[in-house]
Parts: structure tokens; C-alpha cells; sequence
């Protein structure tokens, strides 16, 4: 998505199986440094995680570790469902909204 318009709120439209005729996968991608996740969404991403619910995907990409072998990001479904309301997250409200791990 982000190669045709960078206002869709994610980055990657994909699939979730080689066989889907329609785009069903919308991925964020966001790195973060440490041994804590944390990330930064903008209101239009934020939105779009809500419009989209359970085909919007987020990975989480730690720089810190992703140069090991075999690592893989943290990918959460649907995180307007699984972080925004959830208690081992928290939000702060800044010029982006950042979600870091209580």
C-alpha cells in the first residue's frame, strides 16, 4: 500500500493464504531498540487498525536482535483489539501515540 499512497495506514497489503483472491492482510511495520516492544502510530494508523480489526496486522521488529539467526519479528493481529485496550500495554499521548510494554 505504501508504494501507491503513503495516507492507507500500513505498509504491506498482502494475503494471508496463496490461494486468497483479495488483498486480507494489512501489515504496520515498526522497529523498536531493547528488551521491552514499544512503537509509535500515527492517529491515521491508529485508525485504520480499528477500521480494519482483525486483517490489520503489526510487526514489531527489534533492531537489537533481528541479526540473530533464526529471530522473527513480533507479529500481533489485530492490535486495536490486543494492545490498545490492553493492560500490558500502556499509551502516551504525544505527537504520535506510543505503546510500550508495562
Amino acid at each position: 500500500t505504501a508504494l501507491h499512497t503513503v495516507n492507507e495506514g500500513s505498509d504491506i497489503t498482502s494475503y494471508n493464504l496463496t490461494d486468497d483472491l483479495h488483498f486480507n492482510r494489512f501489515i504496520e511495520v515498526k522497529s523498536f531498540y531493547g528488551d521491552k516492544p514499544y512503537f509509535y502510530l500515527s492517529e491515521n494508523e491508529y485508525k485504520t487498525a480499528e477500521e480494519i480489526g482483525k486483517n490489520y496486522w503489526l510487526y514489531l521488529v527489534n533492531r537489537k536482535y533481528m541479526h540473530q539467526q533464526g529471530y522473527e519479528p513480533i507479529m500481533i493481529q489485530d492490535p486495536y483489539a490486543n494492545i490498545f485496550s490492553n493492560q500490558n500495554w500502556k499509551m502516551t499521548e504525544e505527537k504520535t501515540y506510543k505503546f510500550s510494554q508495562a
